[in-house]
């Protein structure tokens, strides 16, 4: 007999799901009815798909993007560390002693 019980709650088109938090159903439809147009089974695969690992998060996307400007950030700041010193023309004796030193 439970075997029958089993078989009509797992049908082909149609799952049933007992002893859900209420908080969590009424969130799991609010989510389901503004995302997925009320399609719980859309809804329940994205919520598979993104629980093993094959969908990223909104966050994990501005994490990437943060981590990618302060690399380039990091990038200019050391660029402009790196500006030159004006050059400096010398006039040197024979023996390498510096006379002057002009700006150019």
């Amino acid at each position: 007999m439970n075997e029958s019980k089993e078989n009509e709650r797992f049908t082909q088109n149609g799952l049933f799901i007992s002893r859900i938090p209420l908080k969590t159903k009424e969130e799991f439809k609010c989510f389901a009815n503004e995302d997925f147009a009320g399609d719980y089974g859309f809804c329940l695969k994205f919520l598979l798909d993104f629980h093993q690992g094959l969908l990223t998060t909104s966050n994990q996307v501005l994490i990437d993007q943060i981590e990618m400007l302060a690399q380039e950030i990091d990038s200019i700041k050391s660029s402009l560390v790196k500006k030159e010193e004006p050059k400096k023309k010398q006039i040197k004796s024979v023996s390498g002693r510096v006379i002057s030193e002009k700006e150019e």
